[in-house]
């Protein structure tokens, strides 16, 4: 059996059925019914899109963490270059749908419901809607610098836990400066001294590396966004 035949079948039916949807919904009057078969189809839609830019990075080899869990600094500038391809009404557009959803999530500990479960259903296809509009330039880069997107996405974790020790490391300084105070709930000036211990290690070195990359704080948004 040719196997590669199935498949190309198999997405070009899934691609024939998404656009007759899609058509029947165009043509038919606004309901929540076909608003949800829009959304549905719309889905299908992205996540072949997004599947097919994943197949566009070239390097493909299998990708192995370094043994001691360190970034380089090429690695950081590639890193960054990546992010720095997302349009900020991207990042705008993503941080408004997660700002509203954590705004209407139930946060006093009620247990989840079928219009809650409803709700966030929709938002990771608003999400993924979102993502895939970042790829195309996000493929680019890794292309151009041979990296695959197994070690991106490593990179990108790893820059960010990071980053995010960073910072929590600059509030201990000002704590500790007596420049500001934390009161909290949940965090208080005490929790976030004891956060903010220089970090030691591999997490150590790299936090140490970022020191000279302070755009980081105005690139970090863009690692929400796309792959």
């Amino acid at each position: 059996m040719n196997w590669k035949k199935v498949v190309l079948a198999l997405v070009l039916l899934d691609v024939a059925l998404m656009a007759a949807v899609w058509g029947v919904v165009k043509f038919t009057p606004s309901t929540p019914i076909t608003r949800a078969v829009a959304e549905e189809a719309q889905y299908v839609k992205d996540t072949l899109r997004a599947e097919q830019l994943r197949r566009q990075v070239v390097n493909t080899t299998e990708f192995v963490p370094p043994a001691d869990g360190r970034f380089t600094a090429p690695q950081v500038r590639i890193t960054l270059e990546v992010w720095r391809t997302v349009d900020p009404k991207l990042i705008q557009a993503r941080d408004a749908l997660w700002s509203a959803h954590w705004q209407s999530w139930p946060m006093d500990g009620r247990p989840a419901t079928a219009a809650s479960d409803a709700a966030l259903r929709s938002l990771v296809k608003q999400d993924l809607a979102v993502n895939v509009q970042a790829m195309p330039g996000q493929v680019a880069v890794l292309n151009r610098h041979h990296m695959s997107l197994a070690q991106y996405l490593w990179l990108k974790n790893t820059v960010l836990e990071a980053f995010g020790k960073k910072a929590q490391e600059s509030i201990a300084r000002e704590l500790a400066g007596g420049r500001v105070t934390f009161d909290g709930p949940p965090e208080n000036t005490v929790a976030m001294l004891a956060q903010g211990q220089p970090a030691t290690g591999a997490l150590g070195a790299n936090v140490a590396l970022l020191a000279s990359y302070d755009e980081t704080i105005n690139q970090a948004a863009g690692a929400l966004v796309g792959f």
